[in-house]
């Protein structure tokens, strides 16, 4: 008995902390598509990115990247999206060689099971879509291959337990074993462009979009929107 309460005030005393990570947020409703409350949110010039840093949820302002990094055994594959101005894949060498392996809008590498992916995606005008591709290395050069089609661009993702979770421009999936499980569509963020995925476990992530905090439980299939103060 003794034991079992200390677990539950633990959860409650943990639960408490992520929550007081949020006092500089206020839950809002959930602002409609077309209203005012929805473009004064996109004409904010306030983003926020969340992470798990020991253990804990982060919340920070966000340091816009348009690069990301991967090193493997002999140099760096290197990512490049500039949105409608296009981007790269590419693979710098530890002895100064660049090697261009694709062009398009690429936002993630990423190693998953021993193998190397990366993501590409474009939500721009009447475009909005995305693919998942292995990467291969081999002595004589870089291939890829199609994984997966996404009808929706990725703009945020996070990899838990092996799955990838991911927000897009208006939608929030989960990819496991390469199977897509849409957890929402046409979501109120659209045009609030999230940044960044924090997973606290298979049921709550949190997201970083502009003007705020998205609270999201993936079994109940409900989310809260904290708006910045």
């Amino acid at each position: 008995m003794k034991k079992n309460l200390f677990i539950l005030l633990l959860f409650i005393f943990a639960n408490c902390g992520r929550d007081n990570l949020l006092k500089n947020f206020t839950e809002q409703p959930i602002p409609l598509g077309g209203s005012s409350e929805k473009r004064e949110l996109n004409a904010s010039k306030k983003d926020f990115s969340v992470e798990i840093y020991d253990e804990k949820l982060k919340i920070d302002s966000v340091r816009h990247n348009f690069f990301t990094e991967l090193k493997i055994s002999n140099g760096i594959l290197k990512t490049q999206d500039k949105g409608e101005w296009g981007g790269k894949i590419e693979f710098i060498s530890d002895d100064g060689k660049t090697v261009n392996i694709k062009e398009g809008n690429v936002k993630f590498v990423f190693q998953l099971n021993n193998k190397i992916y990366f993501i590409e995606g474009l939500s721009h005008l009447g475009i909005n879509e995305g693919e998942l591709y292995e990467l291969e290395h081999t002595t004589y050069g870089f291939s890829y291959k199609t994984m997966l089609k996404f009808e929706d661009a990725p703009l945020a993702m996070n990899i838990f337990e092996n799955k990838l979770y991911i927000a897009g421009f208006k939608s929030f999936f989960v990819v496991d074993n390469f199977k897509i499980k849409n957890i929402f569509m046409n979501a109120f963020w659209s045009d609030l462009y999230p940044n960044s995925v924090a997973v606290i476990d298979e049921t709550i992530v949190y997201l970083g979009i502009r003007s705020g905090i998205v609270k999201l439980n993936l079994q109940e299939k409900k989310m809260k929107f904290y708006k910045a103060l």
